[in-house]
């Protein structure tokens, strides 16, 4: 058998020839379902690829037990189902081919595994009974660094459906591009969208990665409210949630850029109010400390109510362009590799700390996450962060205490286990403390690692010297 993914139970060959060929008697067999949304998923995912030309039926009473593909759901009365669980059996001597789920998600991943089995035309006898391990099987993806169209989109929610995978943690913002259109911020892809040639990073930003000094490669292009919505539309069909991340307040350059030249414009035509309404810096500060990619200005300011204003309205304009969709569960605001030392140069931060709004600077991050987390749960969203958003203590590695956020849920994404680094154990410190944790460790995790320990092998390889999917098992 060639199932992607180990079911849970595999419960043996039911006897017989151990193979029907579905194809070569297409014209005998018929679909019988007893749900209107599986008849509608079978037909999207499985018509075509089983090469059956299938004719629903909610009455199985009407249709011959043999030659039959039936699929249905559970009696929801049984408490002791697990979700997205199905069964999916296999049987040459009537023959029949049956899909029995807990609920809509379960019959897509039975029917997953029934196209999984597909060889030759034919599908194997067998009997599988198969519930998911882990609530939050996810596949991050950066499209900021370097930019991929809906359809490379599409190909990976593909793949991810065929395996299982229930999450698609959408890295939409970063220092090199902002990549989601937000209305009433025209410039966040008018400018944080492209990189190209121009020292004032009015018009667009400055490269990076080799994407060069023209506005035709891979540092360059976002996705429209109707693009981001297909997508959306895409992933819930494959019962996919979009986790959105928009990085904050570091790895901000591009937004941070976005909004000088949005400043600068309304300045320009006289409208001070509005030229300020949404500055994530101040104009007039002069900022010397750098990201850890080198960047001077990446850090929004903690210490301007202007940021909170871009932050809430960020947050806003994404759940409306979820809402018709598949409304907004999680709001991912990044929160890692700040660069805490720029702060320092900025007036707005110095005032903070002197009227001791802030006992100090070490902590304004916490201070920062704080109000982010306030705006999060006014708009009844899930929180999501790297851990670096809420452990900002490097010395002791305490994380900020769970209830000081009010959001209904925190999922922190622990990603810094590099064992010399000493942060190998946050994942643990984030549990004990109420959060609930992600696994997204760079040892085992991070992709654009070689695959292969061999010089030739492009890759990073500050978490491990390769990574390759041997790994994961």
């Amino acid at each position: 058998m060639s199932i992607l993914g180990v079911p849970r139970g595999i419960l043996g060959i039911l006897g017989g020839d151990p193979w029907i060929p579905v194809r070569s008697l297409r014209n005998h067999w018929n679909v019988v379902v007893k749900n209107e949304y599986i008849s509608c998923v079978f037909i999207f995912f499985a018509s075509d690829k089983l090469g059956l030309e299938t004719k629903i039926s909610n009455d199985i009473s009407s249709v011959p037990t043999s030659n039959a593909i039936t699929l249905r759901l559970k009696d929801t009365k049984d408490d002791h189902s697990l979700s997205s669980s199905y069964k999916l059996s296999v049987n040459p001597e009537i023959p029949s081919i049956s899909v029995e789920a807990s609920d809509p998600s379960g019959a897509f991943y039975g029917i997953q595994s029934l196209l999984a089995l597909l060889e030759n035309e034919k599908v194997p006898t067998t009997e599988i009974e198969d519930y998911p391990r882990f609530p939050y099987r996810g596949m991050h993806l950066d499209v900021s660094r370097n930019f991929h169209g809906k359809h490379q989109i599409m190909k990976l929610l593909d793949i991810m459906a065929k395996y299982k995978m229930n999450k698609f943690h959408f890295h939409l913002t970063d220092d090199e591009g902002w990549r989601l259109e937000i209305p009433g911020l025209e410039e966040l892809t008018e400018v944080g969208s492209k990189r190209g040639h121009d020292l004032t990073e009015r018009t667009c930003i400055l490269p990076m990665l080799g994407s060069g000094p023209h506005l035709s490669s891979s540092g360059t292009g976002f996705y429209t409210v109707e693009d981001y919505q297909e997508i959306l539309r895409y992933a819930k069909q494959r019962h996919i949630e979009v986790i959105p991340e928009i990085d904050m307040p570091g790895h901000s350059h591009a937004a941070i850029m976005a909004m000088k030249a949005r400043y600068y414009k309304y300045k320009k035509a006289g409208d001070i109010e509005k030229a300020k309404e949404f500055l994530l810096s101040s104009v007039d500060d002069s900022l010397h400390a750098q990201s850890v990619q080198m960047y001077s200005e990446n850090s929004m300011d903690p210490g301007l109510d202007s940021t909170y204003r871009f932050v809430d309205k960020v947050v806003a304009e994404v759940q409306k362009i979820h809402e018709p969709v598949a409304p907004l569960r999680t709001f991912h605001f990044g929160g890692d590799e700040v660069p805490y030392e720029t702060w320092e140069d900025s007036e707005a931060c110095i005032a903070l700390v002197k009227d001791k709004k802030v006992k100090g600077f070490s902590k304004l991050m916490e201070y920062f996450v704080k109000r982010v987390a306030k705006i999060v749960a006014k708009h009844d969203l899930v929180m999501g962060a790297w851990q670096d958003g809420v452990i900002h203590d490097e010395v002791f590695l305490e994380p900020v205490e769970r209830k000081e956020f009010p959001n209904k849920e925190v999922h922190v994404y622990t990603w810094q286990n590099v064992w010399e680094s000493g942060l190998s154990g946050c994942a643990y410190r984030l549990a004990n403390n109420g959060y609930k944790v992600v696994m997204a460790q760079g040892t085992h995790l991070y992709f654009d690692h070689p695959y292969e320990p061999d010089p030739e092998e492009r890759g990073l390889y500050w978490a491990c010297r390769f990574c390759d999917t041997y790994q994961l098992c």
